[in-house]
Parts: C-alpha cells; structure tokens; sequence
C-alpha cells in the first residue's frame, strides 16, 4: 500500500486490510488500517467488545461509570469503524 494510491470507493472495494510494516516503513509491528464500505459497515458486527469499540454515552464516560443501573456486559457499541476497535492503545477514525 505505501507504493499505491488506491481508491477503494472507485474500485469496489468492500473490505480492504493493510498492515503497517515493510512498505509503510512503520517500525511499530501490529499497525496499520482498515477501510470498510459504508453498505456492509451497519451489517458487520465485531466479535469482542470493550471500551475502545463502545460508543460513549450520552452522560459521558463520567456519568456512565459510577450509575449502579448500567449493564456493564452490553456497553453502546460505536456506530462508526471504531467499533472494530479493540487493541491496547490507539482509536480508529471516525
């Protein structure tokens, strides 16, 4: 991918995973992207979900937390791609 200039949407691409080594000259192994089209996005679910996949609520993260009444196994999932989200560090765009 570093060597191309693709476009995903021109070419059909529904789901396209790169990795952020080699050609990207990334030196931090486990990097890279991934771009989903919009029409299979709302249709794909992720298999784990944590914190970094969850969309935050309309009280915020602060308000969320201390309530005695949330259901801490279903979390709001994120509408966007971040809800592929799920690593150590970092956040996916938005």
């Amino acid at each position: 991918m570093g060597a191309l200039r693709p476009d995903a949407a021109k070419g059909g691409v529904d789901v396209l995973c790169v990795g952020g080594e080699k050609w990207m000259l990334n030196p931090h192994v486990g990097s890279g992207f991934m771009h989903i089209s919009k029409e299979l996005l709302e249709g794909l679910n992720p298999a784990p979900y944590g914190i970094l996949n969850s969309e935050e609520p309309g009280s915020g993260w602060s308000g969320y937390w201390p309530d005695p009444d949330k259901d801490v196994w279903s979390p709001p999932v994120s509408k966007s791609v971040s809800k592929f989200e799920w690593g150590r560090e970092g956040h996916a765009s938005q």
